[in-house]
């Protein structure tokens, strides 16, 4: 599909490389901890005690943001995912 995978997270570095590790991630992840930048410029929703929203965004090779989800269920939502990609890919 010609798709990239890049995770954000409000976590450490620390932990996300713990994370990736773990399950075996072979796609970059980045801290957004200290700056929140990506919270930010997204819109994430955070909650009370600073958590963000567990989040997806599909950006198309132009830029263009194509597909948001501020509540990403994995199973629930590949779905939609899929064909946000196959529409990129063609």
């Amino acid at each position: 599909m010609g798709a990239i995978v890049v995770a954000v997270s409000l976590d450490s570095i620390e932990t996300l490389e713990a994370f990736s590790e773990n399950v075996g991630a072979d796609y970059p992840m980045g801290s957004d901890r200290d700056q929140r930048s990506a919270v930010t410029a997204y819109r994430v929703p955070v909650s009370r005690n600073g958590n963000a929203q567990r989040s997806l965004f599909i950006i198309d090779p132009e830029g263009i943001l194509r597909y948001v989800n501020y509540r990403y269920r994995i199973n629930d939502d590949y779905p939609d995912v899929f064909r946000i990609l196959e529409e990129i890919g063609k």
